[in-house]
């Protein structure tokens, strides 16, 4: 009866000592598989995060670009703003397109715009200056200004204060009075070589084409 006794004890104490080693254990694997799933769920999410590019701010930048000034032979003459790259011609279109009588031939439309471009479209008759940013001139302004930077004895009209001897002149020189041009001034001389010198001023006015009117406008500017 007493080793029976004896032996539930010990049976007893066995099995306690088993369950609480079973106990002890699993905590220290617990934590570890927990680890491990936790390490293969988040590892792929931050190696994706380190390799997804951030997009440069240059990528957002707004284009470049341009004020353009169109005048001359267009529609709606104006200041407009472009993007780069653009031609002269889209410039012109953007301005409502040429007017009829547009002289295109003395433009590069392919020319690339520039920032502060002038594009002025001459006219039929005009004479296109060198680059943009200059005026286009007449083709009368050009002679005028080609003959006072070449020649003294030019063909532009006399300011005030000058004058000019009507028996000297020569037929481009007369063209410089008022109201003279070319076949005036030629008449003048021909009536000059058939007659000989203008005596008095008035004189002039036996010359075909000279009246009263014209004369008045003359006359300042005219001496013997």
């Amino acid at each position: 009866m007493h080793n029976a006794k004896h032996l539930r004890w010990w049976l007893s104490g066995a099995v306690a000592i088993l369950l609480l080693g079973f106990v002890v254990a699993r905590p220290s694997n617990g934590p570890a598989s927990n680890v491990g799933s936790v390490s293969q769920a988040t590892v792929p999410t931050a190696l994706l995060a380190a390799q997804s590019p951030t997009a440069p701010p240059s990528a957002f930048a707004s284009p470049t670009m341009l004020a353009v000034y169109v005048c001359g032979a267009v529609r709606r003459p104006g200041v407009y703003t472009f993007t780069a790259g653009l031609r002269v011609n889209d410039a012109i279109d953007r301005a409502g397109g040429a007017l009829g009588n547009a002289d295109l031939e003395q433009l590069n439309l392919a020319q690339t715009l520039t920032d502060a471009m002038k594009i002025d479209v001459p006219r039929k008759g005009q004479v296109l200056a060198a680059s943009f940013g200059q005026e286009a001139i007449s083709s009368d302004t050009a002679a005028t200004h080609r003959a006072r930077h070449g020649s003294s004895r030019s063909s532009h009209k006399l300011q005030p204060g000058q004058t000019l001897d009507i028996n000297t002149a020569t037929e481009t020189e007369l063209t410089q009075l008022p109201g003279v041009g070319p076949g005036l001034a030629r008449r003048i001389v021909e009536y000059r070589t058939a007659n000989g010198p203008f005596q008095t001023v008035d004189d002039l006015q036996n010359v075909s084409g000279i009246g009263p009117s014209k004369f008045d406008r003359m006359a300042p500017y005219i001496r013997l």
